[in-house]
């Protein structure tokens, strides 16, 4: 990957955010995470990586998980360093099963407007964790810095 720094000359970055769940503010978020990302000094590649996923998931966290209501937040936490890229994103949804979500690569659903962010996700990223709690869900999204 041609313009990546070596990892000792990355910088470790950190973020602690809460916003509304409004849709608007997914696109705050994009450029937060890109700022962070081009900090932290991650090639264009990884950092592209990241920025689909992220979205992916906090669109997900505001429509799905909080249904848009403005009263409920989504935390998002992020640490960037030398080895890895690493988003907390909750919310106070009821959750959903991984294993219940449809193969969208089944003949039966390639044409279905939906269901295609865990695959999106676990394509982008390194690890992807759902975790449901009684308080909401949180996802862990993971990307190795790949030297």
């Amino acid at each position: 990957m041609g313009g990546q720094q070596s990892p000792s000359s990355l910088k470790d970055t950190t973020l602690d955010l809460t916003i509304p769940s409004v849709p608007e503010k997914a696109a705050d978020v994009d450029q937060i995470i890109d700022d962070l990302t081009t900090r932290a000094g991650y090639d264009e590649s990884m950092r592209g990586d990241i920025a689909i996923a992220v979205n992916e998931v906090v669109k997900n966290a505001i429509l799905h998980g909080n249904k848009c209501d403005s009263g409920k937040l989504v935390a998002i936490t992020c640490s960037c360093d030398p080895t890895e890229f690493r988003i907390l994103v909750s919310d106070h949804g009821t959750g959903f099963d991984p294993e219940d979500v449809p193969d969208p690569l089944d003949p039966e659903n390639l044409l279905k407007e939906t269901g295609r962010g865990l695959l999106i996700l676990r394509t982008l990223m390194d690890e992807v964790r759902v975790d449901t709690t009684a308080e909401g869900t949180r996802v862990t999204l993971v990307k190795k810095y790949e030297a």
